[in-house]
């Protein structure tokens, strides 16, 4: 699909370095190889905490629509332009409450809630990253008709491995990705690793501290370090066996749908947005929340069963085209442009 017309998408974003930095600029950069102009303004990250501290940028002449991350001020959003107001995770969400600070608590709830009020209310549309996300979104704010446009992967940028049987690896290797915290379900690991035995690997990124005494399992542990490119994520889903994903609480999983397009299995907790992720059609791999035996149970049967295995790449690769696909989630950002009265 390709669109042109007159006008433009103007991003006004803080620039805080996270995933949400990275869909901004993807999605930039999509609708400009689409003959969209999209342009970003970054402004510093003191424009979360302290807008009154930052300029207005203007906007530019060429801009006919703004597209915001739902915690923009609304300082730095014109009144005189069509909004659109993306939600990225509804922190707000009640599941939350046992893995925030008293810091963060007051913070969502004092500040962050109150910037994405007013956010909302000016949108003129309002898009979140999974269905999930939307349902909270419009429960938290009493709004409604919030449309859900998936986060995407490039599927070139994260080929299929080469073959779908298992690595040669031996022990079968267990690949976990992002950030050891708790509401990541990281506590579970040294549990779900014990109760798998020997003859499996678990390679993480980030620090073990938390996890005190580990001296039984040790030697099946590996800190892989932190994956600066998408080279390396992409080597470590093609030398890996299965991804374990055992969140308690996700606005997406974009880790996931890297994990799927290279043709990794992922077992994922059965909550929040990692059904949609996941798909009905490989309910083996989904185990209810905190579940050690169950995380367990789905990887050793992966690790047992060729016929399962192939199954879970085959069918991940698939939804990964038909669903999370850079030109699905583009196409469907223009379609919303379009509707919008941008050209």
């Amino acid at each position: 699909m390709t669109s042109a017309g007159s006008g433009g998408v103007w991003f006004p974003a803080v620039q805080v370095g996270t995933g949400v930095d990275k869909y901004t600029e993807r999605l930039v950069l999509a609708l400009n190889k689409r003959g969209v102009r999209a342009e970003i303004t970054w402004l510093p990250k003191r424009a979360e905490y302290f807008p009154f501290s930052v300029s207005v940028p203007e906007a530019p002449s060429w801009a006919s629509l703004v597209h915001v991350n739902s915690w923009l001020h609304s300082r730095f959003i014109p009144d005189n332009l069509p909004l659109v107001v993306t939600v990225h995770s509804c922190v707000h969400d009640p599941m939350l409450i046992p893995y925030k600070s008293c810091a963060q608590s007051w913070y969502h709830q004092l500040w962050v809630k109150r910037c994405e009020a007013l956010s909302i209310r000016k949108a003129t549309a309002v898009t979140a990253v999974s269905a999930y996300t939307a349902t909270m979104t419009e429960h938290i704010f009493d709004t409604s008709g919030i449309k859900t446009i998936y986060n995407w992967v490039d599927t070139e940028a994260f080929p299929e491995r080469k073959t779908v049987t298992k690595c040669k690896s031996k022990p079968f290797r267990v690949l976990c990705i992002g950030s050891l915290n708790k509401r990541k379900g990281s506590d579970l690991l040294p549990a779900i690793m014990r109760e798998l035995g020997e003859g499996f690997e678990l390679r993480v990124t980030g620090n073990l501290h938390d996890w005190g005494n580990i001296s039984d399992i040790a030697h099946r542990v590996k800190n892989i370090g932190y994956l600066r490119s998408v080279a390396d994520l992409v080597h470590e889903y093609h030398s890996n066996d299965v991804l374990l994903f055992p969140t308690r609480l996700e606005g997406f999983g974009l880790v996931a749908v890297e994990a799927m397009s290279c043709g990794l299995p992922v077992v994922a907790s059965n909550c929040s947005s990692l059904p949609e992720v996941v798909g009905p059609d490989m309910p083996e791999l989904l185990c209810e929340v905190d579940d050690v035996v169950g995380f367990a149970r789905a990887i050793r049967n992966l690790r047992d069963s060729n016929g399962l295995y192939e199954r879970s790449v085959k069918i991940g690769r698939k939804r990964v085209l038909n669903k999370f696909s850079e030109e699905r989630a583009v196409n469907s950002y223009i379609e919303l442009y379009q509707s919008l009265g941008y050209f």
